[in-house]
């Protein structure tokens, strides 16, 4: 039920303390039982989730690197674009930039 909620609202400005008054539970509890639900954390789920739906993004929408990343629920640029590499090992206009030539070496 949670993990579906997030997967919806993922864009949303969302946390632990949102979900808990939303579904009526403690944070502690929304806590422990997404970690059940995922095996993940919280914060750790949602992250990985906007990061993977922005690289799609990034691949097949003429949307600047900004606009990817608030579509995306990350309301900082800076913030979207350190995660982004921190995760990938590339900025997000890096990773669009090998997607471009390799997709053009294909053609």
């Amino acid at each position: 039920m949670l993990e579906e909620y997030v997967r919806c609202h993922y864009n949303e400005n969302l946390n632990v303390e949102s979900l808990a008054a939303r579904f009526y539970y403690s944070r502690a509890y929304v806590s422990k039982l997404f970690r059940r639900e995922t095996g993940q954390t919280y914060s750790n789920y949602l992250r990985e989730m906007r990061l993977s739906r922005a690289m799609k993004d990034l691949c097949m929408s003429p949307m600047s690197i900004e606009e990817v990343g608030k579509r995306h629920g990350f309301t900082d640029t800076r913030h979207y674009i350190n995660t982004f590499k921190k995760k990938y090992g590339v900025t997000p206009y890096q990773y669009r930039q090998k997607y471009k030539e390799v997709n053009d070496e294909i053609e």
